[in-house]
């Protein structure tokens, strides 16, 4: 049975042999559904209820977490490096162990936040069940060993790289310590290429070489003996990349989650840090490796540490929501400035002066830094702006241009 004539789509609007009769249905029909349409057409997006753009608020926003995160990371450094250096206090795996257990107060911290949006509105259960969604789709009814195995991990792995960090302080200076680690962003690449299957650079590779020739120019520094400089520089660059392998690890056993379930998985490692460093601790203390001393414990600037690396993972876990990535990876790089004053400010205040070497070793770090978090085709972006287009030769151009050369 063949259909009407209706059915096959005699409206001039449709006919596809007058396509311009076509178009001009297409743009009625189209305008006679705005008109008929009560809602107005949709605005730009704005921030809250201001008239402030919302790309403009994220960039403030990050320019502002850019810096607190700063302020933290050059806090952490110095006070750990103050922490080191007390008399009576040579333990920095309890420093450690002290700090990552403020982590559990994240996810309760998250509960109260989400509490006073909602105006009391919040499931607890509901939103505890959400964040525990982050080991899997079953939860805890999961296999409870894949989920203690991801604590463990991820705990050990934390836990050793800060280690590592706070122990180098030992050795170095803060500022020196603060440039070398902010290395980490081309480990993140090597190991997110190999690991993760990210497309291959070659201006990450570059940018990896620079590091590492600032890292080498660092090392001969002539500031005290030259065995003490190799140590630190050697503790942390394998500090900087368990650092990265860590993120990796994270992104791959973890994934994307939403912000509740990032504030329940960093609460859980807080808790199974508590759980399961303390027996090291007991071993580390009756064998006289790290002997603490309860009553000349530096309490102040132990807590200064961990209130300051409590601030750190909260900038760079939970900034992504409000504002763009590449602001808080510059958390690293904008330290150094912070650090360097704060040895002139506070006590015990040391006057140092930069000398030559250090500059240009600063200068390459930065660098590499900065072509490691550019997007991939920033210079593509960079030609389109400037109006240059990238000719690019085809086999005839290569076989024909000697020829054109020697006018042939």
């Amino acid at each position: 049975m063949e259909p009407s004539s209706s059915s096959k789509g005699l409206n001039p609007s449709r006919d596809p042999a007058n396509p311009e009769v076509s178009r001009a249905g297409e743009a009625s029909s189209c305008l006679q559904q705005i008109a008929d349409d009560p809602e107005p057409l949709e605005p730009p997006q704005h921030c809250c209820k201001c008239k402030v753009p919302r790309q403009i608020c994220k960039l403030f926003a990050g320019i502002g977490l850019m810096l607190v995160g700063s302020v933290c990371w050059a806090g952490v450094t110095q006070s750990a490096h103050i922490t080191n250096e007390h008399s009576h206090f040579d333990c920095p795996l309890f420093l450690v162990y002290f700090s990552t257990s403020w982590f559990i107060c994240v996810y309760p911290l998250y509960l109260i936040l989400k509490l006073m949006s909602t105006r009391g509105k919040l499931e607890i259960g509901e939103s505890f069940r959400e964040g525990v969604r982050a080991f899997g789709d079953d939860g805890f009814s999961a296999c409870p060993y894949k989920i203690f195995a991801k604590c463990a991990g991820l705990t050990i792995l934390w836990d050793m790289t800060a280690y590592l960090f706070v122990r180098s302080l030992d050795f170095k200076a803060a500022t020196d310590i603060v440039a070398l680690f902010a290395t980490n962003s081309s480990f993140v690449y090597l190991l997110s290429w190999i690991v993760l299957q990210k497309k291959f650079i070659a201006i990450r590779i570059v940018a990896f070489i620079l590091g590492m020739t600032g890292t080498i120019c660092l090392i001969y520094i002539e500031k005290g003996s030259a065995n003490s400089n190799m140590w630190g520089a050697i503790l942390v660059i394998i500090s900087t990349a368990g650092a990265a392998f860590y993120r990796v690890l994270f992104r791959k056993i973890i994934g994307d989650i939403p912000s509740g379930q990032l504030a329940f998985t960093t609460s859980c490692l807080g808790l199974f840090n508590v759980v399961s460093v303390w027996p090291m601790l007991l071993l580390l203390h009756f064998t006289g490796a790290e002997k603490i001393q309860w009553a000349t414990m530096p309490w102040g600037w132990v807590s200064t540490t961990a209130a300051f690396m409590m601030g750190c993972k909260l900038v760079l876990t939970f900034g992504s929501a409000f504002t763009y990535p590449i602001l808080l990876y510059s958390t690293f790089i904008f330290a150094l400035p912070f650090c360097f004053a704060s040895t002139l400010i506070v006590p015990p205040y040391k006057i140092s002066t930069l000398s030559g070497v250090q500059i240009g070793s600063y200068v390459l770090i930065v660098t590499s830094f900065l072509l490691n978090i550019l997007p991939d085709d920033w210079h593509g972006k960079i030609l389109k702006k400037l109006n240059i287009k990238q000719r690019i030769e085809t086999p005839d151009d290569s076989r024909l241009a000697p020829r054109l050369r020697m006018g042939h």
